[in-house]
């Protein structure tokens, strides 16, 4: 008995608590059998009592207070619904036996169709499957491998619940094996060398983007398929000229594009259709074309609908049998018992009708394992208010009506999806997108769903709806851009799980097409006004400010494309030219040293390279981060900026300088040629230059306490110049050289001092022309050589670590659940260092002069 009961499986086993109810009736019972006796003792004529009273004797009451105690716990039994005993359902029909094999593989994500591949093959199945109702499904998924994700049944939801589980990265052997799931379809017809069974007509739909990357052989698997009269429906899901594969995490969020060896070209996955096609007609099955929003599902269905139906027979696995009857029936029998044992024959028929009544109510009750709260809270007045508040336009009051609502009555999800209406006719689009997902979550944590309840998939439209009001305002209100195309993406997403759910949903399919377009405009909608100049014949010319001979422009680089711009020099000027990020707000970090600029401030390297050409299509140049030309004579400087193909094209600000011929073009220290001319210097970085014949004077002080050490950095091919330092006394100072490849340096240290004392510089070049850095900074107790080292060292550190919040900000981006590649943080990594790489070995990396021209 005890291993019986261990059997047992109890489907509302939270309602235990009733059984609690008839015991606590039992006090009451006593107290009414004291109350009565001592009535009866107080009458005078305690013989004549029994007569008077209408009711059963002592013994006779005792024994229907136990029957409905009894009755009442076999009621609370069976509101607990036990099942019990296994029963086996056998289920006989005529259909056709169709496997659905589906490409899961990594190349799926690639978004050439909208909104990308997998979405839409999902969504097409899950089409195809509303239109075979009555034939018997298998599902097969592959990607290097394949598995049956579920057997041949005729439960269509079941498979609808995997489609929308199903991820990409859930298959661990990346590839696209088709032969391998062909093979693994023909199995779950049941078709084997010695015939078929099941169903005589089957039907294989294969929904792919054609790439056999894996070791199989689908030719042969057709061929076989074919001689057992299994015909091959292909579905080809992708575009000729195909797009970048995307990389992803292990949750399937898009994290980057996959490069090839180089590390620059992406890899391409494009449409194999002469596989398909081939397929297809070795089969005697059918090619149909997913884009161009062709009904697929319909033609398919229909292409079925004219295959001989056939008879099958299907076993069910077999299920717990409910027993909630046997307890029903005894406290049926139990509370008839009790009318019948109760005194009087209108006490009796009185009673019999009550449990009557009674029986019939629990009887309709039990079937429904509602929570006992759920039916009082069916027709809450509040509701219905608050519904009709939203209906007059009052939205306000309705939020703030179902939000006490809701913390009343607990999480529902017809509440919080009525107030994600009301939130969003508020404008208030956070809290609307918030009290949608809260709908969903308390939707599927439900036991069962009521039929006044919205189903999931008409929440997921209208949270993607309001995604699609939010990005529209804020694309009104002039928010960064990439932003609002990151909401539209939400709301894509939002859109496509909704017609997964509910794929005749015209609406839904309408908004994700309009959403679609949004969230993945064509770069060329947002290049800049300098387009179109993608060759040297189209390059545009610069038009530097004639105050400071500067010219700087926020710009966009296109996938795929160039930018080309011209500046025409006069013999003698230099043109110094650099691409650095956008900075948070739009504006560009200023490079160091540059007028305007603290000391210190290092701009953040761009996604993009930098050329310098000439007219001829000589490069002088690059491409690097930063490029620099000084004109012999009269000529024409072409920029190329070039870069990776980022499909929402790569931001990037282009600062070109043109300083002057010497002497016109010298810094804006002079005159300073005399060491009596000298110019105060404060501490920090300069960029300076020094003409043919003119010597730079500068001056500082060193206060009381301190130790100053001055740094001169010539790159390769300027000067060569030479440094001098003299102390407060007119001694001269040593100065340290070292000499490499990237330039020299010339480094000095004062002694410390006792009292503020000033002391004087001079960077001469001996008739030669040169930009350098000249640094004055407290001494740290390194040489020259190593501080300069040290500068390198926190350059680099300051750019690993810009180079980690830019990845902690892609990794935080919601989903969410991006539905296209962005260049991966790996490969701007990998391109931040061959920036950083390209400024250590640029000979004239930071140097700018400060300039007044």
């Amino acid at each position: 008995m005890l291993t019986s009961l261990d059997a047992v499986r109890w489907t509302n086993a939270h309602l235990w608590w009733v059984l609690l109810v008839p015991l606590a009736l039992v006090p009451a019972y006593l107290a009414y059998e004291a109350f009565r006796r001592r009535i009866e003792r107080a009458h005078s004529g305690r013989a004549l009592v029994p007569r008077m009273v209408d009711g059963a004797s002592g013994g006779r009451r005792i024994a229907v207070a136990a029957c409905t105690l009894l009755a009442l716990e076999f009621v609370g039994v069976a509101v607990m619904r036990p099942r019990y005993g296994l029963k086996e359902v056998t289920v006989r029909g005529a259909g056709v036996d169709i496997a659905i094999v589906l490409d899961a593989s990594r190349s799926m994500k690639v978004a050439d169709v909208s909104p990308d591949r997998i979405t839409a093959a999902t969504v097409e199945v899950a089409r195809l499957l509303d239109m075979t109702r009555g034939d018997r499904v298998a599902l097969v998924p592959f990607a290097g491998i394949a598995f049956v994700q579920t057997p041949l049944t005729l439960d269509h939801e079941v498979i609808k619940e995997y489609l929308r589980d199903l991820r990409v990265t859930d298959l661990p052997v990346p590839g696209t094996a088709i032969g391998r799931a062909l093979a693994l379809a023909k199995q779950a017809l049941q078709v084997t060398p010695e015939g078929v069974k099941g169903s005589g007509s089957k039907a294989v739909v294969l929904f792919t983007d054609g790439e056999e990357t894996a070791e199989g052989e689908p030719a042969k698997v057709a061929a076989e398929l074919a001689e057992k009269g299994v015909r091959i429906y292909a579905v080809p899901v992708g575009t000729p000229a195909g797009q970048p594969i995307p990389v992803l995490d292990d949750s399937g969020r898009v994290t980057g594009t996959a490069r090839e060896k180089d590390g620059v070209t992406p890899v391409l996955s494009k449409l194999d259709e002469g596989v398909l096609k081939d397929l297809a007609g070795r089969s005697g099955g059918r090619y149909f074309s997913l884009s161009g929003g062709a009904d697929v599902a319909g033609a398919i269905a229909a292409e079925i609908a004219m295959l001989e139906k056939a008879e099958y027979r299907s076993q069910v696995d077999r299920l717990l049998e409910d027993r909630f009857q046997y307890p029903l029936g005894a406290a049926v029998a139990l509370m008839v018992a009790a009318a019948l044992l109760a005194g009087g024959a209108g006490v009796r028929r009185r009673g019999a009708a009550a449990a009557a009544v009674a029986a019939l109510a629990v009887g309709a009750a039990v079937p429904v394992p509602a929570d006992a709260k759920g039916v009082f809270e069916r027709d809450h007045g509040g509701v219905a208010d608050a519904v009709a508040l939203l209906a007059q336009g009052r939205a306000g009051e309705a939020a703030k009506a179902l939000e006490e609502l809701a913390a009343e009555l607990g999480v529902r999800p017809d509440l919080y999806f009525d107030l994600a209406l009301a939130r969003d006719r508020q404008g208030e689009h956070a809290q609307a997108v918030e009290a949608a997902d809260k709908a969903l979550s308390a939707l599927r944590a439900a036991r069962e769903s009521r039929p006044d309840w919205p189903t999931e998939a008409r929440i997921l439209h209208a949270k993607g709806t309001i995604l699609m009001r939010r990005a529209a305002s804020e694309a009104a209100a002039k928010k960064d851009t990439r932003e609002v195309r990151k909401v539209w993406r939400q709301a894509v997403e939002a859109l496509s799980a909704a017609l997964v759910a509910d794929p005749a949903a015209e609406d839904t399919r309408r908004n994700l097409e309009l959403a679609a377009g949004a969230a993945w405009p064509p770069c060329s909608k947002l290049d800049d006004p300098h387009e179109p100049n993608d060759t040297p014949d189209e390059a545009r010319f610069l038009t530097p400010d004639p105050n400071t001979l500067t010219a700087k422009a926020d710009l966009l680089l296109c996938p795929g494309n160039e930018d080309w711009f011209k500046l025409p020099l006069r013999a003698g000027e230099t043109l110094m030219a650099s691409v650095v990020a956008p900075a948070e707000g739009g504006a560009a970090a200023q490079p160091q040293g540059a007028p305007g600029g603290q000391p210190g401030d290092a701009p953040k390297p761009a996604a993009t390279d930098l050329a310098l050409v000439a007219a001829d299509g000589q490069v002088f140049g690059g491409p690097a981060k930063q490029v620099r030309r000084r004109a012999i004579g009269a000529e024409t400087a072409f920029l190329r900026v070039t870069g990776p193909k980022e499909e929402d094209g790569t931001p990037y600000v282009l600062d070109a300088r043109v300083v002057p011929a010497c002497p016109a073009g010298d810094d804006g220290m002079e005159p300073n040629d005399a060491r009596e001319a000298t110019k105060p210097l404060p501490d920090g970085d300069h960029g300076l230059r020094v003409c043919p014949g003119s010597d730079d004077g500068l001056t500082s002080t060193e206060k009381q306490g301190t130790q100053k050490q001055v740094v001169l950095a010539v790159p390769a091919g300027e000067g060569p110049l030479e440094l001098e330092v003299w102390s407060a006394d007119g001694a001269p100072v040593d100065v340290e050289r070292q000499d490499g490849e990237e330039g020299a340096a010339r480094a000095a240290r004062l002694p410390k001092a006792e009292q503020d004392a000033p002391f004087a510089i001079r960077v001469f070049g001996g008739g030669q022309e040169g930009f350098y850095r000249l640094s004055v900074r407290d001494a740290d107790g390194q040489d020259g050589g190593q501080d300069r080292k040290q500068d390198q060292q926190d350059q680099q550190d300051q750019q690993q670590q810009q180079e980690q919040q830019q990845e902690q900000q892609q990794q935080e981006q919601q989903g969410s659940r991006t539905m296209r590649e962005l260049l991966d943080d790996i490969d701007g990594n990998d391109e931040n260092l061959e920036a950083k790489e390209a400024e250590r070995s640029s000979p004239y990396r930071e140097w700018v002069p400060e300039k007044d021209w």
